[in-house]
């Protein structure tokens, strides 16, 4: 492996692994995110689908907007919208601004899984790509193992909103690499 698909591989899972982390993570913080935006059930339950339902939509087309307007340009462009709209749920004044963000963050959220897989396949050769998507499988999953005990933690001990700065490091990180 190269220094360059070294560098490529820590990036796409990086980027890739804040937004599992983030899917799951965000999950256990709801009853705080409900009690301080006096948000019922179904307010907490927009907060989820409102990602996950614009996640998955645009795994749909984002190979297709992948080929066409670059991958790597695409990959950036997901982890510039998904670390501004984390700031923007962490500042939420409302219910609405963060169903809102949270809508957004899923656009790239779906842009980051689904070209890191993308770009992995890009750089490694054929015999070494199961070695690749197996250090990024591994680290993915761990990360969503990861979200509830993070985010128990972050809403009983900090604050709700700590899940979502949480996301600048890791996304800035792999931006800058």
């Amino acid at each position: 492996m190269t220094r360059q698909q070294r560098l490529t591989l820590i990036a796409t899972i990086l980027g890739s692994t804040v937004v599992f982390l983030d899917a799951t993570i965000v999950n256990v913080a709801l009853p705080a995110i409900g009690r301080e935006l006096d948000a019922g059930l179904a307010g907490q339950q927009w907060v989820l689908e409102a990602y996950m339902l614009t996640m998955v939509s645009l795994l749909l087309v984002g190979g297709s907007l992948g080929d066409q307007f670059g991958r790597r340009r695409l990959f950036v462009i997901g982890l510039i919208a998904f670390g501004a709209t984390s700031i923007l749920c962490a500042l939420a004044p409302s219910l609405l601004v963060l169903i809102l963000g949270r809508a957004v963050q899923g656009f790239g959220g779906g842009s980051l899984i689904l070209l890191a897989m993308t770009v992995l396949g890009d750089i490694a050769a054929p015999k070494d790509r199961a070695k690749y998507y197996t250090y990024f499988v591994i680290v993915f999953a761990s990360s969503g193992a990861l979200g509830p005990a993070l985010g128990g933690f972050f809403a009983q001990y900090l604050d709700w909103t700590v899940i979502f700065w949480i996301n600048l490091p890791l996304g800035l990180l792999s931006f800058l690499i």
